[in-house]
């Protein structure tokens, strides 16, 4: 605090002036400024100067001086979009008043330790004051890190027993699948194959670099009813063969099958477009087998053959792998 004393109108017009502080200050200013550390009593003597002589005035007084020093309004900080931190300043001594500016985005303005909840950027200056009106600002700057899209897809149904593929969309750098069970490859693969027993719901976390997450979700839906292991009549086995050219696979069907049965074969993408077909057969035996080609447009990517064999239907993925 910086007690600051008025000289009264002195006759004769002084032409010098000195102030002289008992802890040794002295000042030749009219208007003087004393350094105070501590409160206590303090005596104040000012001579006043000029041709015809000079004259002095003792005061002493008992001041009060403030022991707000210190104020950090807090470390420079960053979170993820719609968390909230609670702010945490120090200062050196018990304050009676606190105010924030701006007050957007913050739980209150007049709260020495207010919640900010992220939405933008925004530097805030805290100012405190003691039971003297004494006072002291600082400033702290808070930023928003962005949260990750994430698009985990849309809800299937599926027979029990088949499978479904879901990717995970968005600009997440990693991302987690749960639960981890009937599902393939892992639970941090960005594309997976999906085959529960029961209707689920699988989530998907992804997180940003900045170490925020967003979260989705998609459900499967399992008919209990139907099934496609209820086709007993085709329980065909696939092999794939390496290509015999480029831009060309070979694909080598084999199934054990009543004999008499038409066979058609078909190929279809994750879509639900059919992209190839094979012409219809009729083994004359239990066992049947048949090697295919795959047509050049077909690229690499998961698939499913679709195996009918009179009423029965099969459904089996296959995975053509980049050459």
């Amino acid at each position: 605090m910086l007690p600051r004393f008025l000289a009264d109108s002195i006759a004769n017009c002084p032409q010098q002036f000195s102030w002289i502080c008992s802890n040794g200050q002295i000042s030749l200013d009219p208007f003087p400024r004393f350094q105070l550390s501590t409160s206590g009593s303090y005596t104040f003597t000012l001579v006043v100067e000029n041709a015809f002589g000079k004259d002095s005035l003792r005061l002493t007084k008992f001041i009060q001086v403030s022991d707000l020093k210190n104020l950090e309004a807090g470390t420079d900080s960053a979170i993820c979009f719609g968390e909230t931190l609670q702010l945490s300043p120090s200062v050196n001594t018990t304050i009676a008043k606190a105010v924030w500016q701006p007050s957007a985005g913050l739980s209150s303005d007049t709260l020495l330790t207010p919640e900010w909840t992220a939405s933008a950027n925004q530097q805030y200056t805290l100012t405190v004051f003691d039971s003297l009106g004494c006072s002291l600002s600082d400033r702290i700057s808070l930023s928003v890190n962005p949260r990750p899209t994430v698009f985990a897809g849309l809800d299937q149904k599926i027979l029990r027993g088949d499978t479904v593929q879901f990717e995970a969309l968005g600009n997440a750098s990693r991302y987690k699948w749960t639960p981890n069970q009937f599902l393939l490859p892992s639970d941090t693969a960005r594309t997976i194959l999906v085959f529960p027993t029961t209707t689920t719901l699988y989530s998907l976390r992804g997180w940003s670099v900045n170490d925020c997450q967003a979260l989705d979700s998609v459900q499967v839906e399992v008919d209990s009813v139907l099934s496609s292991t209820n086709f007993p009549k085709a329980q065909p086995s696939f092999q794939l063969i390496p290509p015999v050219a480029a831009g060309t696979r070979q694909l080598l069907l084999r199934a054990h099958t009543p004999s008499n049965s038409l066979i058609s074969i078909s190929l279809w993408d994750i879509q639900g477009r059919k992209v190839a077909a094979w012409p219809d057969e009729r083994p004359n035996s239990l066992y049947f087998e048949q090697l295919v080609t795959l047509p050049a447009h077909i690229t690499a990517g998961i698939y499913w053959l679709k195996w009918r064999q009179d009423w029965a239907v099969k459904w089996q993925k296959l995975w053509i792998r980049p050459e």
